[in-house]
């Protein structure tokens, strides 16, 4: 009966040992991370619109950037996605048909083939206020 278990005992030994050298190559091939686009900007231009910039991210080394998601918050809001991926490494975009006299937060992060990075710095700008109408002019 000895032997029966020393087999045994010796066989989960074994396979243990082999996962475990597959857990850990697994872990020692960490995919690389992109880091965030740097310096976003945010600046109204009308009273529906504002332009953001920001700089690629540093250190790329050998991954490919493919795109960025840009997400925006209204008015201290929760975060909503905007642009899931612009498809390009261009580093502005225009933010069209919003309403006037309001705050707009935005953050950007870039894209590659294996993911998404973490989100740029946070930018704000508020839309341009609407012109009045309607007052009476004085005698």
């Amino acid at each position: 009966m000895n032997k029966s278990y020393s087999l045994f005992y010796g066989i989960i030994l074994s396979s243990l040992l082999l996962f475990s050298s597959f857990s850990s190559n697994a872990n020692a091939q960490l995919l690389p991370l992109l880091q965030p686009p740097t310096n976003l900007t945010a600046h109204a231009m009308s009273t529906t619109q504002i332009n953001l910039s920001w700089n690629q991210p540093p250190n790329l080394g050998n991954l490919i950037l493919t795109g960025y998601k840009i997400e925006r918050s209204v008015n201290g809001g929760p975060w909503s996605t905007i642009v899931s991926n612009t498809g390009s490494t261009g580093t502005t975009y225009s933010n069209t048909g919003l309403s006037p006299s309001t705050t707009y937060t935005y953050r950007v992060s870039a894209i590659n083939n294996i993911g998404v990075g973490n989100p740029s710095n946070m930018a704000s700008a508020s839309t341009l206020s609407a012109p009045v109408s309607g007052i009476p002019k004085l005698p």
